[in-house]
């Protein structure tokens, strides 16, 4: 068989085995909640054993049936190949078929390394901050999908706040206390404050939705980065900035740098 065609059989079979193998390795590893919600793990775990099981048989079956075609059409295979000899004397054919096999060939073996470096050896990481402030624009209102907060404040999260205040409760968020934790994001109305931030993920990463809260902190720069996780710890009055575009504001008691949780994405 051509190398061109071989490819062409066993590329597609070997992508679908190493996304297979590497969702597994996430699930296993517990970062497959880095892509998608935690309620479809068991779907996506169950998906990629299936394709796996349908790989490794496709591979089985295509086996079998190219070692019975070489037995049962040996002798006619080898006068087509004399026939293509002969046709071939004096041109460039047969070169130019084997510059392309070779690069085809070539191109599949980097396609199904890359592959398999970008799905395994490349370490899943969080949606980053520039992620944040390009979907930034395209959240209006609340977190779709999210529900009133109830039960004690204490336990809210950075989006049970941030949906009370896109609803323009503000008298049921002033004088409240709370500790939050997320990543910053500076304010680009005010130096005095930052945007205490989290992800909120619906299906998968790639609908992910930012949120946040706005943290009055004279000289916050000093002590954090953009990009840096953090919990703040105070109570939410009206913004006493002139400068920010939010009505309200988490006046902090204490703001501790922390590291990243392992479980970044709110739900």
């Amino acid at each position: 068989m051509s190398a061109d065609r071989l490819a062409s059989r066993w590329v597609g079979l070997v992508l679908v085995a190493v996304t297979a193998v590497a969702t597994l390795w996430l699930a296993t590893t517990g970062r497959l909640d880095l892509y998608v919600h935690p309620r479809y793990t068991v779907f996506v775990v169950v998906m990629a054993l299936l394709a796996l099981a349908a790989a490794i048989a496709a591979a089985v079956l295509l086996s079998f049936r190219d070692e019975a075609r070489t037995h049962g059409h040996g002798g006619h295979g080898h006068a087509h190949d004399g026939h293509l000899h002969g046709d071939d004397h004096g041109g460039d054919g047969p070169r130019r078929r084997a510059v392309t096999r070779i690069a085809v060939a070539t191109g599949s073996a980097v396609l199904v390394a890359v592959s398999i470096a970008a799905l395994v050896l490349a370490p899943p990481r969080t949606l980053s901050v520039s992620a944040a402030a390009a979907r930034a624009d395209s959240v209006v209102g609340a977190v779709q999908g999210a529900s009133d907060p109830s039960g004690d404040p204490s336990g809210y999260t950075v989006k049970d706040w941030s949906n009370l205040l896109r609803q323009g409760r503000d008298d049921e968020v002033i004088g409240q206390r709370t500790q939050l934790t997320g990543f910053v994001q500076a304010d680009p109305d005010d130096p005095d404050s930052f945007a205490l931030s989290r992800f909120v993920i619906t299906c998968c990463a790639v609908d992910a939705r930012p949120t946040s809260v706005t943290v009055y902190s004279p000289g916050w720069s000093s002590s954090l980065r953009v990009g840096d996780w953090a919990t703040v710890d105070g109570t939410f009055a009206a913004n006493p900035s002139v400068l920010s575009m939010s009505s309200v504001a988490l006046l902090p008691s204490s703001v501790v740098p922390v590291d990243e949780p392992s479980d970044p994405y709110l739900q």
